[in-house]
């Protein structure tokens, strides 16, 4: 069961290493150039990760705000902004970034169309923990392009997530948001852990049932004069 243990974990440091390899590659790579055509084959794609540019323009008036998202000692949230693409009809949620709940924040929301820079994926699982979206009230903690969709009365929103890049310096933009997370990566650790703790047990059980196991060969030849 230990040897089984420590060979899934190796299993898994592949997988994480491949999953390492996949984050620096889109960490680094140029930015594609994005639209309808070359995002739908992509929703059903596994581990989505792509770099790339949208061209449209922002659907400010049904943003919502993704709570509580704390950056230090500050309360904030991630801005979410419908983005229609330029062909005119597909609308994929853009992760604009970090705001500070200060009511006197002043968020810039561009009007013309744009061309920003950030990375594709799949918007963030939630857990048993995460508490549920309530839309009626405009309470969201998590992305959910399927019910901001129906939320906002929008039709054809791509259920994945743009994670804006595109930082400025002047007041009033948000602040970027990572779209990737480096996992730790301590499989080999724990693998190494599984192997050290079956060879002891094995050391233990060779000890116990083979050498001390063994009566002397003297006690052994004592006891049979003894029954004649």
């Amino acid at each position: 069961m230990l040897c089984g243990l420590g060979s899934w974990q190796l299993q898994r440091l592949q997988w994480k290493n491949d999953l390492l390899a996949r984050i620096e590659t889109a960490r680094t790579a140029q930015p594609l150039a994005l639209d309808a055509g070359t995002i739908a084959p992509l929703v059903d794609e596994k581990d989505l990760l792509i770099r790339g540019t949208l061209t449209g323009r922002y659907l400010h008036d049904h943003e919502i705000f993704l709570k509580p998202r704390p950056m230090g000692q500050k309360t904030g949230a991630h801005l979410v902004t419908p983005f229609l693409l330029s062909d005119g009809r597909t609308i994929i949620p853009v992760l604009r970034g970090w705001v500070s709940d200060d009511p006197d924040t002043f968020i810039q929301r561009p009007d013309p169309t744009v061309t920003i820079i950030g990375t594709l994926r799949h918007p963030t699982q939630t857990n048993s923990f995460t508490p549920k979206n309530l839309p009626d009230q405009n309470m969201w903690f998590t992305l959910d392009p399927a019910a901001l969709a129906v939320s906002h009365n929008l039709e054809n929103v791509v259920p994945l997530a743009f994670y804006e890049e595109t930082k400025r310096d002047d007041v009033g933009w948000p602040l970027p948001v990572e779209a990737w997370q480096t996992p730790n990566n301590n499989h080999l650790s724990y693998a190494i852990f599984w192997f050290t703790m079956a060879g002891i047990l094995i050391i233990m059980y060779g000890l116990r049932f083979i050498v001390y196991g063994r009566k002397p060969k003297g006690e052994t030849e004592g006891a049979g004069n003894g029954s004649t």
